[in-house]
């Protein structure tokens, strides 16, 4: 089966070719073309489905819904008139991406339960198959003019979300009536409890609009490396320490107001969280969970010291200004071998003012940021977390700095962990969603969902938002890399209804935690979610990381 699968990855339609239903592994491949009349069991290959308890609250899930679109909506540029926007590793055409996060509605929600699809974007499996159309594709398409166009993907998904709008409607009309064996595919979906989606419809559009959060961040990172302004910040009555920075999305330049370091001493220090067994992972009960964080499993920790704080812009600084990119002693051989190709001598983001011998002894003075459509001189946010860095150079500061990096299973423990009784050990099971408790995201608490706006914060700010280790920012703000290599859980299947969500990317990945800036709290379910990014970086996105100590 594997070797099916790997045959048809590497069979990429050409330039306008179509991949109708009969060219596709639909058994194999996670977004699936099955001939007509294949029932949701039989491509559920591992029984995933059944296993599904949690029935969502119709306000709810309509609410999610609205903020997934928004969140995209914000996120989206036009691009100028006659202008293409360059490829750029890891990012996609914007009219793809607004199309694709349509096409995956339709795939794995409307055809499962039955939906009326949208008739005006023709045969969209032509575009849109991620698993088909290779990313060279997509750009030869766009570069051709064959794509349809932002507006055009823009109905297309409006549409898929009135659909599930219409089936979220019918369950809170139909309340909990009894269905009989002739309801419709629609009915079917509504949970035999009052006023509840069932568990297969809950966890099939819960799991599109979490796709669509994903691509709406990517889209923030698209304006950042393409010069554009940040996106606006949320409109939410949650910053309530006014510790906010403003960042102005208009047609001008952006500048950002100076950071100062905050008046917190100790905060750069260490919290130590003693060891114990530890269960990572999501529990059995949770709501909702990607394939790849099932189930929880007892991990045995040794007594660690983790960093409050991730690694500041003035921190990393010194390290590029100690010639930590031209000694090779702190880089991993794998390390080297991607500085060498990527030529790298700095953070991607990073330009120096003058030469880059000047500025390697000028220190922060010497280099200025680049920002989404501003340049920020270091000197401005030498507090804010490094970021746009790579596992690779994340490895050599630590080995600079005497450091390590975390594994996912202390990240985790100094996330949501909690001390077991008189403190002396840890307490197996996670104390709480988020490192604050079970409260739900807010601009106190932590900078995530553009609630700041297109800006981050100084590493030492949002104290409200600690663990109870007082590990600060461990939700939002930068993603942070773990020393962790991305391998599936004891009993791992892959799950209904996109079973390419993990399994390619096992063992050639790193776990990220915690999300950034522009993560959507769809997204951030809690301290459990596992993200994972290659060691070489996609440099657009906003990742950096903490230390621990060697002893």
């Amino acid at each position: 089966m594997l070797r099916r699968w790997a045959l048809a990855r590497r069979w990429p339609p050409r330039r306008g070719m179509a991949s109708s239903r009969s060219q596709r592994d639909w058994r194999v491949l996670g977004l699936h073309a099955p001939p007509v009349g294949t029932s949701t069991a039989q491509l559920d290959l591992y029984g995933t489905l059944g296993e599904k308890v949690w029935c969502a609250e119709p306000s709810e899930m309509r609410r999610e819904l609205r903020t997934a679109a928004e969140a995209l909506r914000t996120a989206t540029v036009e691009e100028p008139t006659g202008i293409c926007f360059a490829r750029r590793p890891g990012l996609n055409p914007v009219s793809w991406t607004v199309g694709h996060v349509a096409f995956t509605y339709e795939l794995l929600v409307h055809e499962p339960l039955g939906l009326r699809k949208w008739e005006g974007m023709g045969d969209p499996w032509r575009w849109f198959d991620s698993s088909l159309i290779t990313w060279d594709d997509r750009w030869l398409l766009h570069e051709a003019g064959e794509l349809p166009n932002v507006t055009t993907s823009r109905a297309y998904l409006d549409a898929c979300h009135a659909a599930c709008e219409g089936l979220i409607t019918a369950a809170e009309e139909q309340g909990g009536g009894r269905h009989s064996d002739h309801s419709t595919e629609k009915e079917s979906a509504v949970s035999s409890h009052s006023a509840l989606l069932d568990p297969i419809a809950s966890y099939l559009i819960k799991y599109a609009i979490t796709h669509e959060c994903w691509h709406a961040e990517d889209l923030v990172h698209t304006r950042h490396v393409h010069r554009l302004p940040p996106p606006p910040a949320l409109l939410e009555e949650n910053v309530v320490d006014g510790s906010a920075l403003e960042a102005k999305s208009t047609g001008q330049e952006w500048v950002c107001p100076s950071s100062q370091p905050l008046p917190t001493p100790g905060d750069t220090d260490d919290a130590e969280v003693p060891g114990g067994t530890f269960w990572l992972g999501a529990p059995r009960d949770s709501s909702f969970v990607i394939d790849c964080e099932k189930w929880a499993h007892p991990v045995q920790l040794a007594p660690f010291r983790i960093s409050r704080c991730c690694v500041s812009v003035a921190e990393f600084a010194e390290f590029v200004a100690d010639g930590g990119y031209n000694d090779d002693s702190y880089w991993s051989h794998e390390g080297v071998r991607w500085k060498g190709a990527s030529n790298a001598q700095h953070p991607w983001s990073w330009t120096p003012v003058g030469s880059l011998n000047e500025a390697l002894h000028a220190g922060l003075a010497g280099w200025q940021m680049h920002w989404f459509n501003g340049r920020l001189p270091l000197t401005n946010v030498s507090q804010w977390p490094v970021s746009h860095v790579s596992w690779y150079e994340a490895e050599a500061y630590c080995a600079w700095a005497g450091r390590r990096l975390p594994t996912e299973a202390e990240w985790e423990a100094a996330c949501c962990g909690v001390p077991c009784g008189d403190a002396s050990t840890l307490a197996p099971y996670k104390g709480a969603a988020f490192p604050w408790g079970d409260s739900p995201l807010r601009g106190h608490l932590a900078n995530s969902a553009l609630r700041h706006g297109g800006v981050l914060l100084d590493v030492n700010e949002m104290p409200a938002g600690d663990s109870p280790w007082g590990c600060r920012q461990m939700i939002g703000n930068v993603w942070e890399w773990t020393a962790t290599t991305f391998y599936p859980w004891p009993g791992y299947v892959m799950d209904y209804p996109y079973r390419e969500q993990s399994a390619p990317w096992f063992g050639s990945s790193k776990v990220a935690r915690g999300g950034c800036f522009a993560t959507p709290d769809t997204v951030l379910r809690g301290g459990e979610y596992r993200s994972f990014y290659h060691p070489s970086g996609r440099p657009e996105v906003a990742i950096g990381f903490r230390t621990c100590a060697i002893h």
